[in-house]
């Protein structure tokens, strides 16, 4: 190892699906000189084909404080009915000088009595690469460069899911609390949901999520900039190479009044996001999105070693209770007993959530 390189953290990785062999191991993979992946763990025992070949799968049940005591961070990705149960294993273990990634939604709002399981871990952050998306890089330089200010509204057609969706507008929108929420039917399957943010920005975002067709828009005073060419609105193009007879995705660039603005992926994203497939060389960057999440979580990855953590806790779990209560009933607002930042809120309703569970059992 070079002189001065950066101290790889050790890993363990608990489950073993698609999220697990498409994503999470090709990030970690992609960055040895930041992370070994010291295991995969999940309920039994068995064994999981990856990029680089046949991994090993441990079962939990092996799972001491001898072996915690050497991992500096455990990235959980499990089904989501599974996480109370792998939140009560590690919590018997010895985890106060180990850090805790894991991924959306964190937690079912049935399972809100479970919340206070995270309190053992030195830190505790989300996987939600929404928030690390590799374009939102050029969308940032264009706002300098091109002294846009802060974008005042947001709209996302069909590109963006359930709480993700939620994550994409306040990392867009500047990262203010949502301050309300309704949602409104508009024929079949078709809906709209509109987010108000405490910064008096909004956002919609026009359901069902179709990447291949979705597209987003991001309103500034006197500028629009969005993800597909148009005579009045800056847009975003990718910048496709060929690379090896193949095509490889390695920026973006959008054309502004002062010229020409570009950013550039690192070749290892390049290689996390694959090969381009050619009816898709000019396709939007909202088509790219299963792509760009990948590079987005190695971003995430990134961004914890470096010392700045990544999606925090209190931010996901109130995505995921927006989302929930505004698909139950139509609309949510802010107050003191309906909000996830409120410990009033989570106490109250991971009382009567976990009661619901018991009474169910």
């Amino acid at each position: 190892m070079p002189e001065n390189a950066p101290t790889p953290r050790k890993v363990l990785i608990l489950g073993s699906g698609q999220r697990i062999v498409n994503a999470a191991l090709p990030a970690f993979e992609a960055l040895p000189e930041l992370y070994s992946v010291e295991g995969v763990i999940a309920r039994k025992e068995k064994t999981i084909a990856t990029k680089n070949g046949i991994q090993k799968v441990e079962p939990i049940s092996r799972l001491d404080n001898e072996r915690i005591a050497a991992i500096d961070l455990i990235f959980i990705c499990v089904s989501k009915a599974a996480v109370p149960t792998v939140l009560e294993h590690l919590g018997k273990l010895e985890v106060s000088r180990t850090d805790l990634l894991i991924d959306t939604p964190v937690l079912l709002f049935k399972h809100l009595s479970h919340f206070k399981k995270f309190e053992p871990f030195r830190n505790v952050w989300v996987a939600e690469d929404m928030s690390t998306l590799p374009w939102l890089d050029t969308l940032d330089l264009v706002r300098e460069s091109e002294s846009l200010g802060d974008p005042k509204s947001l709209t996302l057609y069909q590109s963006a899911y359930a709480y993700h969706g939620l994550a994409l507008a306040k990392t867009l929108l500047g990262g203010a609390p949502i301050k309300s929420a309704k949602r409104r039917h508009t024929g079949g399957n078709s809906s709209v949901r509109k987010l108000n943010l405490a910064s008096g920005k909004t956002c919609l975002i026009h359901d069902p999520r179709d990447y291949n067709s979705g597209h987003f828009s991001l309103h500034f005073t006197d500028v629009t900039i969005c993800d597909r060419p148009h005579r009045d609105h800056m847009h975003i193009d990718g910048i496709v190479e060929e690379q090896n007879g193949e095509l490889r995705y390695v920026g973006f660039q959008i054309e502004g009044k002062n010229g020409a603005h570009e950013t550039r992926m690192e070749p290892y994203e390049s290689e996390l996001f694959g090969p381009v497939e050619p009816a898709k060389r000019d396709a939007s960057v909202i088509a790219h999105m299963d792509a760009f999440k990948r590079v987005g979580f190695a971003r995430l990855l990134t961004n914890i070693h470096a010392g700045k953590g990544a999606y925090p806790l209190i931010e996901a779990i109130d995505d995921m209770w927006i989302d929930y209560v505004v698909e139950k009933t139509g609309r949510w607002f802010s107050c003191p007993m309906s909000s996830a930042r409120s410990g009033l809120a989570r106490g109250w309703v991971g009382l009567a959530t976990g009661l619901a569970v018991r009474l169910k059992s």
